[in-house]
């Protein structure tokens, strides 16, 4: 990419958008990083985070001073879930490209009104999903391109977190408690979704257990579990379980990708799994498991923000000795390739690998499995856009 090109990207909300800002501040195509959050003491944090690119750095006093900034290229919000959707709308209507965490929104008709936004802007919209561009998934995606899979024959992916405490249960994100699980589905659905290479179609979902009364009141949600099947376009199907209240049951962030030929098994050790034919007599021969420790592909990053897909790399003055050992940041080294995607999605004049289409049918996905459980495992369409 042409270095001389330059853009200039805001962020909103410095609690876990803090994180993207030095890595911002060292693109080699960003020339100005603008910061906005009502919090005296993130700004600072954000401030010392960026504290080696001072000269590209700004703070706003609001949302609406970025917006009314004609020179503000693009922006990244990192603010809370319900008010994803109206801040994406106002930003493409500023005239301004925009990336925003997940979900998308929280409603089919929200997500139309995303959708509709970025249309008539002609601008960029791009749905920050961390686990596509994780270590696991990149590899995950190799074998795929070099066709290693066969056929895909089903997939699963999972995500079971307990949400109830800590930092998800603070008086500013009070609006976690009692969120049904498949509104925030995208880690688990994602990768699916893009490993199937088509459109979801329909689902069914059922919810299981039992919850506190005073969760249940926010959304009128009774499950702290739900799991769902997905049928794509293409005849493929998978299934997607959520945890997300009340559950005795560590992280994990996982998918299996089942083929023909090898299968992607990240829920069990990081394995691949290939099974030999005799071609001859269509008898399975042997079979062999690879147990996978996934490269860190800085490769695909500009020299200047590789050292962020490794704990300590920001500060570190050996980091590049330390690319192929150290462990990986924060979801997995994901964060420098999501703030790449979207800044050189802008400047080549491309969609974003999670534009406003993809991100719709994924996030559409869970709104529907939803609904789905809460009318006894209903068959739901997943809406077009």
């Amino acid at each position: 990419m042409n270095q001389s090109k330059q853009i200039s990207v805001a962020m909103i909300g410095l609690a876990f958008g803090g994180l993207f800002a030095p890595i911002y501040a060292a693109h080699p195509n960003v020339e100005r990083v603008i910061l906005v959050d009502r919090d005296p003491e993130r700004i600072e944090t954000a401030l010392y985070l960026t504290r080696n690119f001072r000269h590209k750095v700004e703070v706003y006093n609001s949302f609406e001073d970025v917006l009314r900034d004609r020179s503000i290229d693009a922006v990244h919000i990192c603010t809370g879930i319900p008010g994803h959707w109206e801040m994406s709308v106002s930003v493409l209507d500023a005239g301004k490209h925009c990336a925003c965490a997940v979900p998308m929104a929280i409603s089919l008709e929200d997500i139309r009104r995303v959708v509709e936004a970025a249309r008539r802007s002609g601008k960029n919209y791009m749905m920050m999903e961390t686990e596509i561009y994780e270590a696991a998934f990149l590899y995950a995606r190799g074998m795929l391109e070099r066709g290693e899979f066969g056929r895909i024959q089903f997939m699963r992916g999972i995500h079971h977190q307990c949400m109830d405490f800590g930092d998800w249960n603070t008086q500013t994100r009070h609006y976690w408690r009692g969120m049904p699980p498949m509104w925030y589905i995208s880690h688990a659905l994602s990768p699916l979704r893009v490993a199937a290479g088509s459109r979801i179609r329909e689902v069914v979902c059922f919810g299981s257990g039992t919850m506190d009364e005073e969760k249940v009141k926010n959304y009128g949600n009774p499950y702290p579990a739900e799991d769902m099947l997905v049928r794509f376009e293409n005849g493929l199907a998978a299934e997607v379980s959520r945890m997300m209240h009340e559950c005795s049951v560590k992280q994990t962030e996982s998918y299996n990708i089942y083929g023909s030929k090898k299968s992607f098994m990240y829920e069990y050790r990081h394995e691949v799994w290939e099974q030999f034919y005799d071609e001859t007599k269509y008898d399975r021969v042997g079979f062999h498991t690879d147990v996978i420790d996934y490269p860190n592909r800085y490769d695909l990053l500009p020299e200047e923000i590789q050292r962020f897909t490794i704990e300590g790399g920001a500060d570190s003055e050996n980091w590049k000795e330390l690319l192929d050992t150290a462990p990986l940041s924060m979801h997995s080294g994901s964060h420098p390739h999501l703030v790449h995607e979207f800044v050189s999605s802008i400047l080549e004049n491309r969609k974003s690998a999670m534009d406003e289409d993809l991100s719709a049918n994924i996030t559409a996905a869970g709104i529907c499995a939803h609904t789905s459980a809460m009318n006894g495992g209903r068959l739901e369409t997943v809406p077009e856009f």
